[in-house]
């Protein structure tokens, strides 16, 4: 069997060892229904219970602020549904390139205030402080942005919203202000203590960091889960899949084990291919262009425009050869969007349509192997079916 290059691990990761022989030990014993008051149910519900509290105490919170959601879009719908029920909400803070699923949200809000990047795809800290009002009740910024890799300044954001709380209490003001940070690329690389953060909400996707497809977790803040209750907002109370549970704790748990360790690993595994690709192709750019490869970034996340190449016909060309690479995000490839990260940081339509992302993860196993993808899929990209005629 030919060999298959994955490099697209950021749409989504192969399911983590750990996890699936917990789901397989789950599924090779009598799942019982949860609900029911018999002994093999019961002790089921205590083994979940057990496994949920374990969960949360990895990002450093408890059971009851988190909830098992069917993903990160899933758990961003879920608090914008809670935080907009409020008779008293008002208006959002969010930026222009955040996860499509959370902009169709901002829509929920009377007023919202989208805050534009530079051409380098970060933020200005003083403009978000510029952006909050008296009216601002949910601050919402992507931790680690999933097109570019680009990591952003949370623990800095949440020290902002902080300070704004405390004068809205001096001030004598009922209106809170939460801030969520949507984490679903971070997992694998980044600090999720939530302590450390500092935010009131974070969604996860547990696809991102091999556990199940279609799993995830919201997480609520004290704060965010008092004021619901004296707004009379019920909290999602559907039931929580086993499987699910077993392989978001398993999966995230190596995760968190293995960051520091995996981030070094990442970070020269995608030096090496950039390397290697750039000699072979040295009109190719990363994006943004100042990008500097584990510098305020993941390294399992590059963008790389190549001129001349259309960005959709090598990644069908490149699959082909076993090379597996995306245009950008999965929700927007599959729907032919251009990408509204990538214009804006300034990049025109042509150069849109010249770019790819290539992902890192657990399936890239060594430098030699990353050379050999980048080889490749710079040997297709001279292909003159790829080529954008002018």
């Amino acid at each position: 069997m030919a060999k298959i290059y994955n490099l697209d691990h950021a749409a989504g990761a192969p399911l983590d060892k750990n996890a699936r022989k917990a789901v397989l030990g789950l599924i090779n014993n009598p799942l019982y229904n949860t609900d029911s008051s018999y002994e093999p149910a019961v002790k089921l519900r205590r083994q979940l219970s057990d496994f949920k509290s374990k969960l949360a105490k990895l990002i450093g919170t408890k059971s009851p602020n988190i909830f098992i959601t069917k993903g990160s879009s899933d758990a961003t719908d879920m608090l914008f549904e809670l935080i907009s029920s409020s008779k008293n909400s008002t208006d959002i803070v969010t930026t222009n390139i955040e996860h499509k699923s959370l902009l169709d949200n901002v829509e929920l809000f009377p007023k919202n205030k989208i805050l534009e990047v530079d051409q380098t795809g970060l933020i200005d800290l003083e403009k978000i402080r510029e952006f909050i009002d008296d009216k601002t009740i949910l601050v919402s910024i992507q931790y680690v942005n999933n097109e570019t890799g680009q990591v952003l300044p949370i623990k800095e954001i949440s020290k902002i919203v902080k300070d704004i709380k405390g004068e809205r209490i001096k001030k004598g003001s009922a209106l809170p202000i939460f801030f969520h940070t949507d984490a679903s690329q971070a997992a694998i690389t980044q600090d999720l203590q939530i302590p450390r953060l500092g935010v009131d909400a974070m969604s996860l996707n547990g696809s991102k960091f091999g556990a199940l497809p279609n799993t995830g977790i919201l997480y609520l803040s004290a704060d965010i889960l008092r004021w619901l209750e004296n707004n009379n907002i019920q909290t999602p109370s559907s039931k929580e899949n086993p499987l699910a549970v077993v392989s978001l704790y398993y999966s995230l748990k190596h995760s968190i084990e293995k960051k520091n360790t995996e981030l070094k690993r990442l970070n020269q595994l995608a030096q090496t291919f950039w390397q290697e690709f750039s000699r072979l192709i040295p009109e190719a750019e990363l994006t943004p262009k100042n990008l500097k490869i584990c510098k305020k970034h993941s390294p399992h996340i590059l963008n790389i425009y190549i001129p001349n190449v259309s960005g959709e016909r090598l990644v069908i060309l490149a699959g082909l050869n076993n090379v597996l690479i995306s245009t950008g995000a999965a929700c927007s490839a599959s729907k032919d969007i251009p990408s509204h990260v990538l214009k804006a940081i300034g990049l025109n339509n042509e150069e849109i349509q010249s770019s790819i992302r290539v992902s890192l993860g657990s399936d890239n196993k060594s430098e030699k192997e990353l050379k050999e993808a980048a080889k490749i899929l710079a040997k297709l990209c001279k292909n003159k079916s790829v080529k954008i005629s002018k």
